[in-house]
């Protein structure tokens, strides 16, 4: 991707240009939640001076600048996709390993997916290396598991049939031992 073409975008968003993605969705849902409203701290005092027109400006400024760096984003995306396909071939069981094996390369940052998805960097770990024992209960652990395969591309079925197989084998010897 050729970002400094794209600075522009990255200026009406208020971003530097080496941002991620996350951070280009965060600020373009904080900026729109804060132009959308024309009661909202920032814009209610310069109501009286800021017509219904620039109003709809800046709104479709921000639209276009998300628009284009996503797409941006989008056609870079090719090529992990393409190593993506390659990782699967290898890939029998979707277990905490591969799916970390996964996220690596497709370059995707913990930090970044802990962001987009909501989970704690810390249970992402846990589930990269099956610390089981410090995964929440299984509605939990199933749910962060197909919330961490949607977040990739994969097949969320099977990922989270796969990885709960061992969660719940887990569950049972710990179970039997008691």
């Amino acid at each position: 991707m050729d970002r400094d073409g794209l600075k522009k975008y990255f200026d009406v968003l208020e971003l530097e240009i080496n941002a991620s993605i996350n951070e280009i969705r965060n600020a373009y849902m904080l900026l729109k939640e804060v132009y959308g409203d024309p009661e909202s701290i920032v814009t209610g005092p310069l109501a009286d001076e800021m017509e219904d027109e620039n109003h709809q400006d800046i709104l479709d400024r921000l639209e276009e600048a998300y628009t284009r760096l996503i797409a941006a984003f989008d056609q870079d995306r090719g090529e992990p996709k393409r190593q993506l396909e390659k990782v699967l071939t290898d890939i029998d069981t979707y277990d905490g390993p591969a799916l970390k094996k996964i996220r690596r390369r497709l370059k995707v940052d913990l930090n970044d997916m802990a962001l987009a998805t909501r989970i704690q960097v810390q249970h992402l770990i846990n589930i990269e290396e099956e610390n089981f024992t410090a995964l929440p209960v299984r509605v939990y652990t199933r749910g962060f598991v197909a919330n961490y395969a949607r977040h990739l591309h994969l097949d969320e079925e099977r990922v989270v049939s796969d990885y709960m197989t061992g969660f719940c084998r887990h569950e049972k010897d710990n179970n039997d031992d008691s």
